[in-house]
Parts: C-alpha cells; sequence; structure tokens
C-alpha cells in the first residue's frame, strides 16, 4: 500500500473487494484500518464500506461478544492470542532500514494473518453471550444466564426446567411464603452469584441477597435474562492480560544457559538465581539461601506454545502483590 502514492494507482480489484458488502472482511481492528485507508485515498466509498458493520468483523468486538473478554477497545493482538489461544504471538522484527522488503513484510504479514485466523476459528467455536434469550432455550434446564435490572447486571445463575408453574418465597424473616406464578412471560432460575447485593426483585419485593440467601429460587421476567459463558470475561487487570497486551521482544538465544535440558534465568533481585527444568520445577540456586529476603510470594512457570514452538511463561508474584513476567523461548 505505500507504494501506491495517487488514487488513481489504487488497484481496482483491491477496491472492489474493500468497497463490495457481499464480502466480509475479518481483521484485528479492521473498521480503523479501512478509515485509515480511505481518508489517505480520499474514497469516499471505502470510507462508507469502513460504516458497514454487516460486512466486518472485528475480532476484539467478536471476543466481547462470546463473552471472553470485557473490554474490546484497548486490546491488542497479543492480548487476544494469548487469551483465546493460550499462545504466545511474537510477529518477526522488521528492521527500520529495510521494513517494507517483500521478504521481511510477507513473513510479518503472514504471522498476524494466520494469528488473527487461528482466533477467529477458536470464537467461532463459541456460543455469543450477553444475548436474550430466545424461544427454544427459555426451556433449556440449566442454560446459563445473567439477571438484568434496567439495563445492569445484578445476579448470574442458570434456568430450571421444568417447574411446578409457582413456587412458595420466604416472604419475611418470620418464614411466611407467598406463592408467585411462572407465567409464559416468566422464568424460573436458580441463583448461583450476586453481583449487586441492593438490587429490589419487583416480584419478590425483596433484594437480591435476600433471595440468595433463602435458598436462590427467584421467578423473573425472560426479557430480563441474558446468556453468559461459565467463565467470566478477562479483564484487563488480569495476570494474562498484561503478560499479554504488548508485543514481546525475542529473547536472544546467548541469554540463556541450557544443560541436561535445565536454563537458568537470572533475575534482578539482589543476584537472585531461578532454576527450571524440563518438570517445570523450580529451584534456588546454591548462592541463595532465602527467596524470602526478596519479598518473592510464589512463581508460577506455564509452558506455552508459539505456533509450534515452545515457550516458558513465567509470572512471578511477589508480596506487595506486583507481578514480574517474563517470556522465554526454548
Amino acid at each position: 500500500m505505500s507504494n501506491i502514492t495517487l488514487p488513481s494507482h489504487f488497484p481496482a480489484s483491491l477496491r472492489a473487494i474493500l468497497t463490495n458488502s457481499s464480502i466480509i472482511k475479518l481483521g484485528y481492528h479492521v473498521q480503523q484500518v479501512l478509515q485509515d485507508i480511505g481518508t489517505s485515498y480520499n474514497d469516499r466509498e471505502i470510507l462508507r464500506a469502513a460504516k458497514s458493520n454487516a460486512s466486518l468483523i472485528d475480532l476484539s468486538q467478536y471476543a466481547k461478544l462470546k463473552g471472553v473478554i470485557s473490554d474490546a477497545t484497548s486490546v491488542s493482538l497479543q492480548y487476544l492470542v494469548g487469551s483465546i489461544l493460550k499462545k504466545s504471538l511474537i510477529p518477526p522484527i522488521l528492521s527500520v532500514s529495510n521494513s517494507w522488503s517483500p521478504p521481511e513484510f510477507t513473513r510479518f504479514l503472514h504471522c498476524n494473518i494466520e494469528a488473527m485466523w487461528r482466533v477467529y476459528l477458536s470464537l467461532s467455536l463459541e456460543n455469543s453471550v450477553g444475548l436474550p434469550l430466545v424461544p427454544f432455550q427459555t426451556s433449556s434446564n440449566g442454560l446459563l444466564v445473567t439477571l438484568y435490572h434496567s439495563q445492569k447486571p445484578v445476579a448470574d445463575g442458570h434456568l430450571i426446567w421444568p417447574h411446578d408453574g409457582f413456587i412458595e418465597a420466604i416472604d419475611d424473616d418470620a418464614g411466611f411464603r407467598r406463592r408467585i406464578n411462572i407465567t409464559a412471560t416468566r422464568s424460573l432460575i436458580q441463583l448461583t452469584r450476586v453481583i449487586t447485593p441492593a438490587a429490589i426483585h419487583a416480584l419478590h419485593t425483596q433484594s437480591i441477597q435476600w433471595i440468595f440467601d433463602h435458598g436462590g429460587l427467584a421467578v423473573v421476567t425472560t426479557s430480563t435474562l441474558r446468556t453468559r459463558n461459565a467463565n467470566p470475561p478477562l479483564s484487563e487487570s488480569s495476570t494474562i492480560a498484561r503478560a499479554f497486551a504488548f508485543p514481546l521482544s525475542p529473547t536472544p538465544m546467548t541469554s540463556l544457559t541450557t544443560a541436561t535440558e535445565m536454563f537458568t534465568v537470572s533475575l534482578p533481585l539482589e543476584g537472585c538465581c531461578v532454576v527450571m527444568d524440563e518438570n517445570v520445577g523450580l529451584d534456588t540456586s546454591p548462592e541463595v539461601n532465602d527467596l524470602e529476603d526478596t519479598d518473592l510470594a510464589h512463581m508460577q512457570p506455564e509452558r506455552l506454545e508459539y505456533f509450534g514452538e515452545e515457550v516458558w511463561s513465567i509470572n512471578f508474584e511477589f508480596n506487595d502483590n506486583s507481578i514480574l513476567t517474563f517470556h522465554l523461548l526454548i
């Protein structure tokens, strides 16, 4: 694209692909890329295509729809690969002087396209979440749901089906019960997690916390339920988010000392060295008598894979809640 200096030189075949609403464009921040192209070449049709949500699949938004992440605005491609594929993405480094040479740039593009495609394939296997229930789901026993009040989540739970058409709910501290009917527009759920304890549930005239503490059965209007995943979405504050938030710098092999399937990593912690073997065992070197002196709470090594290449990811958690993360190529 950088070699196209005039709008009139823009390839007609590429322009046809970008502006055709019948061709789905998949990518990372694909809408912003189309907008940048349209702006750079002052092409109104490409700019119009960038606003067509029907023909664009942005991986960040797609991951949020699948309930994998909670925020789609600021996550990186490295973060998506790490959190979804549990692999480490290390794109080839482009030299400043030769960054647009065909071999280097082709490898760079191939790496990113392969990563995006694998992320999409993995996400496509998951059910979408945060959506209202469709008719057939209302009779799906055990379906995971979130209860909403005024567009805000107040509790998680699962559907109970079949039911008796009513429940006898505990009404007060004296143990009196009140019958609540389950009509065609209502569902019965079992609360499993309270999100907003003080939220008042109108059908029960009790708080969500009260209902949870007294059996957890709740009759709800079906339209207030949304689908959800078994695992909560990852937030930017999670350990894996910090580990994969930015591109990883390749580790020169000379920085690793290998011997009999072991290597040593020197940490900037008062000369402390940590030795990790093939069995993910951790031990201190003879020079270190006690890791407590370094305020090191515990270490979490994990073996990852970068498209066929093994990578060690080691998270060092300290007593002050800080985390130091190493990514090491084997």
